[in-house]
């Protein structure tokens, strides 16, 4: 397993840009990889916003009950 951002992780010592990073992930392939790991991400935020969300009010419920 990695640790840290996938940006830490293919240039720790922070020599290339932004784009110099895509191409190198798009030269072998992964770009789209990478893409969609952002919007599991993405997804993941959101569920977990949601389920604090569920998890506040089922609290509050049972409070006043």
């Amino acid at each position: 397993m990695f640790k840290g951002t996938v940006r830490f992780n293919l240039d720790p010592t922070d020599s290339h840009t932004d784009l110099e990073l895509w191409q190198a992930l798009e030269a072998v392939e992964l770009k789209v990889s990478m893409t969609n790991v952002k919007k599991v991400s993405l997804v993941g935020r959101v569920l977990t916003r949601f389920a604090r969300r569920i998890s506040t009010g089922y609290a509050r419920f049972t409070e006043s009950g």
